[in-house]
């Protein structure tokens, strides 16, 4: 895979290891999620071409026994820069399924552990005098852990790390979200995240329902 390519990845499986808020008190049942943010590029030539990318995400969980959950993810990411007065953009479709373990649901500290695998679908296009493009579609798979916290009565954290892997690059994400619920169905989330290897960083929000 393109060198070019493989480093935007980072921008979006940031994005999914936290675009699923998994709250204490949202393990165990059954919830969907819309989110959108935005990554801003450590690898230099990224950040002068592009500056940043944005991305948007849907989220369906459920739970399938009483300490496992598996959550359904699809992310679409693009951004659009310049180089040398040529214009390229690139777009991002990543599609996968975590499986999460839960320690102790429904309790106010609740550690976790997760595995992941999925697909990833990019495309890199040079808008020339003849127009180039490139795409790639990758496997993924991936592990990691965290602890969920119980703030308050409304509001809850997450804290965890994961590894991915992905053809030859290796994503390791450093993630926190803090969610408020706005009543007992709907909760609004702010997502954090930075990735050690592309030094990456990303930022969202979240919002999630729970029927």
């Amino acid at each position: 895979m393109n060198k070019k390519l493989l480093i935007t990845l980072g921008a979006v499986m940031a994005m999914l290891s936290f675009s699923a808020l998994q709250a204490e008190t949202l393990l165990g049942s059954t919830y969907f999620g819309l989110s959108a943010g935005a990554t801003f590029f450590g690898d230099q030539g990224l950040k002068d071409n592009f500056g940043e990318s944005y991305e948007i995400g849907f989220l369906a969980s459920f739970n399938v026994a009483p300490n496992l959950d598996i959550a359904v993810n699809g992310i679409y990411g693009w951004s659009d820069g310049e180089v040398d007065a040529i214009s390229e953009d690139f777009e991002i479709g990543v599609l996968d399924a975590d499986f999460i373990y839960s320690f102790s649901p429904g309790q106010a500290v609740n550690p976790y552990l997760n595995a992941t695998i999925g697909v990833t679908t990019l495309q890199y296009n040079i808008n020339d005098i003849i127009e180039l493009s490139a795409e790639e579609t990758e496997i993924s798979i991936g592990m990691g852990g965290g602890v969920e916290f119980e703030t308050s009565e409304s509001t809850l954290m997450r804290l965890g790390l994961e590894y991915i892997t992905i053809d030859i690059q290796d994503i390791v994400d450093l993630y926190g979200s803090f969610g408020f619920w706005l009543n007992e169905n709907s909760m609004l989330a702010l997502q954090l995240d930075y990735d050690f290897e592309s030094e990456n960083f990303s930022s969202g929000l979240a919002y999630i329902y729970k029927p």
